[in-house]
C-alpha cells in the first residue's frame, strides 16, 4: 500500500501540462491551456487543462492528473502512481514517515531554535536599533547566500546554536519540567487533602 503522503508528494511534483503534452498537442488559451479531449471525438479543443485538474465542456470529463493517466493508461489507481513518480522523478520508497523517534529528534530541534531566538532576540533588536540599515535576514543571505523563509530561518537558527546553549537549553528544559512536576504533585495534594 502506497501511503497518504506519498501519494500527496507525487501529485505536488506533476506538472500537469506538461504530462498532458506528452499525449496531446496543447494550445495556450488565458491561463490555462486547452485540448482535443481524448475521451471523445473532439473536432476543436474542449477539454481545458488547468495546473491542478482539467475539465471538458463537452463531454463532462473532469479530474486530476492521475486520474488523466488512470483512464488513457488503464492503469489501477496504485499504479498510475507509481507511473508518474517514476515520470516525475520520485521514489516511493524514500517517502516513508517519520519514526517516533525522528518527530522527538525534530520537535526538540526545533524547541532548542525557538529557545535560542527568544535568547538572542533583545540582542538582536538592539544591534538593529543601533545600526538603522541592519537586516538580520539580508545579512545571514549576505554570509550565507541563504534567502530566508521560514524554513531557512529554523536551518540558520539551527546551525547559530551552539554546544554550551544547547547544554543550557537541557538544563533549562529539566529545571521547568521538574518545577511543572513540582507544582502539579503540590497542586493534587492539595485537593486529595480537601483545600482549593
Amino acid at each position: 500500500m502506497i501511503p497518504a503522503h506519498a501519494i500527496e508528494r507525487v501529485k505536488r511534483a506533476v506538472d500537469f501540462p506538461a504530462l498532458v503534452a506528452s499525449y496531446t498537442p496543447l494550445r495556450k488559451s488565458g491561463a490555462q491551456w486547452l485540448v482535443l479531449c481524448p475521451f471523445h471525438r473532439d473536432r476543436r479543443p474542449s477539454c481545458r487543462i488547468y495546473s491542478d485538474h482539467y475539465h471538458c465542456f463537452t463531454c463532462n470529463a473532469h479530474g486530476s492528473p492521475l486520474s488523466w493517466v488512470v483512464r488513457l493508461e488503464a492503469l489501477s489507481f496504485p499504479a498510475a502512481i507509481k507511473y508518474l513518480a517514476e515520470r516525475v522523478g520520485v521514489s516511493l520508497e524514500e517517502t516513508r514517515p517519520p519514526t517516533r523517534l525522528q518527530l522527538a529528534y525534530a520537535r526538540e530541534e526545533a524547541a532548542i531554535c525557538e529557545w535560542w531566538w527568544k535568547c538572542w532576540r533583545e540582542r538582536l533588536i538592539a544591534q538593529a536599533n543601533n545600526e538603522p540599515d541592519w537586516d538580520f535576514a539580508e545579512t545571514i543571505g549576505r554570509l550565507t547566500g541563504i534567502t530566508l523563509g521560514p524554513t531557512e530561518r529554523f536551518t540558520v537558527f539551527r546551525a547559530l546554536v551552539t554546544a554550551t546553549e544547547r547544554r543550557q537549553y537541557k538544563d533549562w528544559r529539566q529545571s521547568e519540567d521538574l518545577w511543572l512536576t513540582t507544582w502539579l504533585l503540590y497542586h493534587d495534594l492539595k485537593l486529595i487533602r480537601g483545600g482549593a
